[in-house]
């Protein structure tokens, strides 16, 4: 499994953007987190091959575009407790 780790100023909050983000095929659980300042989402990736296929998609492009001040990165999920 693959996390992602996204970041962005809370100003850029979308709820809709998120709504639909959440439904895409190979998410196991997605997180969306704020404080005063920023927003960051915890995703995680059934596998590195659906994120990447999410990171071609229009959807994440629209994301991109909606949010050009985000930070993200990608992880190796070595531990976890379910």
């Amino acid at each position: 499994m693959i996390a992602g780790i996204w970041r962005t100023p809370r100003a850029n909050r979308d709820d809709d953007l998120f709504n639909r983000f959440k439904s895409t095929p190979g998410i196991v659980a997605t997180y969306q987190l704020a404080n005063d300042k920023e927003i960051v989402v915890v995703t995680i990736w059934e596998s590195a091959e659906k994120r990447d296929t999410y990171m071609k998609s229009t959807l994440q492009t629209e994301i991109a575009a909606a949010n050009p001040a985000a930070s993200r990165g990608a992880y190796e999920l070595i531990n976890s407790r379910t």
